[in-house]
């Protein structure tokens, strides 16, 4: 028989896309999410604010549902519990605050893993892994695997980042400067390349007789001047608006509906949001499923990847926590008890913490 193709329905929900939020510190991001709560949702336990390393924007937040994370294995700890209790929340929209420091403390625990199979500390993060980039790669993979996992328990995801002027030189020689991310093209792009909205704050300020004598603030959303780094995966959105959770969601809208063959009327509208949204939480109940009860062939692949990042020592521990739970050889899934090997993945997981 031939292959069933799909064909896709754009979907409607602001909850169903990745966002990228980028500006200079202080200027209004963390406050946006919320405003945002407020706006689309009127209750702020539909979000949650994670504050990543040294970042605490919650601060100043009042009645805002946060938690934080300083390193990567509390980032871990936290992401793995709200894909595995997702019904114990209200959560929609989930704010990664920041991304610069995401990388960051995911660069801190590649030079971790590196000391634990090496038994060296690394000169540096390009030296981790056999060098040529390894350690680099091995963030971009830890962090997609983390996004992925989260968006397919059902989250949206706001991503929050940090902006600065670049110099740009075209090939032929016209030099100018671009707002874009603080964060080098490489780990940028982490971030970038899978979101649907790229959005950068920037500012416009207006000198009257040598004085300064207001300054607004913009949302840009796409910019043909390439003076601002932004964009979307949807035709035709503005390209700024001025900086409010109004503008956001009009923008949001427009982008959504001049995305559709036939723009929906309000009441179809209602129940194609209704439909996405019961089909989303189907699609995620089933994937939690089986992220919460993985099967022995996934579990002995994490067990394999875990005992790769180990030295020698831990490996022999390893070995001994397989042999505690009657696992002998991990070699024929079907002959493995799951709950042993649960456990014994269990007890892995909490070894390579060590």
């Amino acid at each position: 028989m031939p292959r069933e193709y799909k064909q896709n329905v754009v979907k409607v929900d602001l909850s169903s896309y990745l966002h990228y939020w980028r500006g200079i510190k202080k200027i209004g991001k963390s406050s946006l999410f919320k405003d945002l709560l407020l706006l689309k949702y009127d209750n702020l336990k539909k979000g949650l604010l994670l504050s990543i390393g040294n970042e605490d924007g919650h601060n100043s937040l009042d009645g805002i549902s946060y938690d934080v994370a300083p390193d990567w294995d509390t980032f871990m700890e936290i992401s793995d519990d709200l894909v595995e209790n997702r019904t114990a929340n209200d959560f929609q929209l989930l704010a990664l605050d920041t991304v610069d420091e995401l990388v960051r403390i995911a660069g801190n625990e590649v030079m971790k893993q590196h000391k634990r199979k090496k038994g060296l500390v690394a000169e540096s993060l390009n030296a981790c892994f056999g060098g040529y980039g390894a350690g680099r790669q091995k963030i971009r993979e830890m962090i997609d695997e983390r996004l992925a996992l989260l968006k397919r328990a059902g989250y949206g995801i706001i991503m929050i980042g940090h902006t600065k002027l670049k110099d740009i030189k075209e090939k032929d020689g016209t030099e100018y400067q671009q707002l874009t991310s603080s964060l080098s093209n490489d780990y940028d792009s982490i971030f970038s390349d899978k979101a649907d909205i790229i959005m950068t704050i920037s500012t416009d300020k207006v000198v009257t007789e040598n004085h300064l004598s207001s300054v607004k603030r913009f949302m840009n959303f796409r910019d043909d001047g390439f003076m601002v780094d932004c964009g979307s995966r949807f035709p035709n959105m503005p390209d700024r608006l001025e900086l409010s959770v109004e503008n956001y969601l009009k923008a949001f809208e427009q982008g959504v509906l001049s995305a559709m063959i036939k723009p929906l009327s309000e009441k179809e509208l209602e129940e194609a949001l209704s439909k996405e949204l019961k089909q989303k939480e189907q699609n995620a109940a089933e994937f939690r499923e089986k992220i919460i009860i993985p099967t022995n062939e996934v579990a002995i692949t994490e067990i394999k990847n875990i005992s790769e990042s180990l030295d020698k020592v831990s490996q022999t521990k390893l070995l001994k926590i397989l042999k505690a739970n009657e696992i002998s050889s991990l070699a024929d899934p079907k002959k493995i008890p799951n709950e042993n090997l649960l456990k014994a993945l269990k007890e892995i997981k909490k070894l390579a913490k060590e």
